[in-house]
């Protein structure tokens, strides 16, 4: 009878860990969070228009990356701007780094000591961000020096900006959040 008592003992102890097992599970739940991250983007900073502020003083023509001047200046002390209208029609911000003045052929610096051409200036630091969506005007100012002695200038040059796509790290952090 000693047997069939340890056996009894055994069987009540393979069934109470059974039922602890099936409470156990009854009582608790695996939760599963998953999913997917993608980025598409585009990348589209441009040049949507470029004008004289007076048409007298001559044309101002743009081309995606180019404005292309070609201002008329009546006398030393003569001036005038022309705006451009930067704009970024991609899903990225763009940060400008930098811009460049030419002569007409695109390649040689603008060069002329009649002739001030005055670009606002790049803050060093990269703080010049265009969001995605949005447009930048940048109004260029060209005079004829007044001190010049030349009876005619030559006011011809083209402006390039430069944009890189702007890398300024997101910071996020996991939040538990308050219960309700």
């Amino acid at each position: 009878m000693k047997k069939s008592k340890k056996n009894y003992v055994l069987i009540i102890l393979v069934v109470l860990l059974l039922a602890l097992a099936v409470g156990y599970a009854a009582f608790s739940q695996l939760l599963t969070l998953s999913g997917t991250a993608t980025g598409t983007t585009t990348w589209d900073v441009k040049f949507t228009d470029a004008s004289m502020n007076d048409s007298n003083h001559g044309t101002a023509d743009f081309t995606d990356d180019t404005v292309t001047v070609n201002a008329t200046l009546a006398y030393p002390g003569d001036a005038c701007t022309v705006t451009a209208e930067i704009t970024n029609e991609g899903t990225l911000p763009a940060k400008l780094t930098k811009f460049s003045l030419t002569g007409t052929d695109g390649t040689s610096p603008f060069s002329n000591s009649d002739v001030t051409v005055e670009i606002p200036d790049i803050e060093t630091d990269g703080t010049e961000v265009i969001a995605a969506g949005e447009t930048c005007p940048v109004t260029i100012a060209i005079k004829w020096n007044t001190d010049s002695e030349a009876t005619s200038v030559n006011a011809s040059f083209k402006v390039n900006f430069e944009y890189l796509q702007d890398t300024t790290e997101v910071n996020v952090s996991p939040n538990h959040g308050a219960h309700n």
